[in-house]
């Protein structure tokens, strides 16, 4: 895949992994939504890494994989922009 498409799938996640952070510590006492964020940044760092990892050493990842990771990372971002706004009203 593109080198271009890798980097901008890799800043998207790691804006994921931000969004993460900044909502785990709203305050808020629904300890399943804390434990869900907790997850999510989890597996955002982890493709985060792996984005930056393949950038560094020059490898490429598939079309399809970088497709999947950007929807997903979307998605992720559209909810957690719902739960920010939703705690900030």
């Amino acid at each position: 895949m593109d080198r271009k498409a890798n980097i901008l799938v890799s800043i998207l996640w790691v804006i994921t992994s931000a969004l993460d952070i900044v909502i785990f510590f709203v305050n808020t006492l629904n300890i399943r939504e804390k434990v869900t964020m907790a997850v999510l940044f989890l597996y955002s760092v982890s493709v985060a890494y792996e984005g930056i990892r393949s950038i560094i050493l020059g490898t490429n990842i598939g079309k399809n994989m970088v497709i999947f990771r950007l929807i997903v990372g979307i998605i992720s971002i559209i909810l957690q922009s719902v739960v920010l706004i939703r705690y900030f009203r």
